[in-house]
């Protein structure tokens, strides 16, 4: 991160987030310990097609030019 980058979230605590799975979609969110620091799983089921959504409120302010960075890996 930069002298400008704020940290939205270290994953830490998953209360404030919420586990969206319309239809017959399955989504479990967890966290883990990786390194230095913890993770969010998101275990999803699709089953056969439609999505999920991993969804936190923030109260941001946001100026004309922002960007959000996210670092992820996976496999499914």
């Amino acid at each position: 991160m930069t002298g400008k980058d704020t940290l939205l979230d270290d994953f830490c605590d998953l209360a404030p987030w919420q586990a969206i799975a319309p239809g017959a979609a399955r989504l479990q969110l967890r966290h883990a310990r990786d390194g230095d620091g913890c993770i969010m799983h998101l275990d999803y089921d699709l089953a056969g097609g439609g999505f999920v959504i991993a969804r936190r409120a923030l109260a941001l302010t946001l100026p004309e030019d922002y960007a959000f960075t996210l670092e992820r890996r996976g496999h499914g």
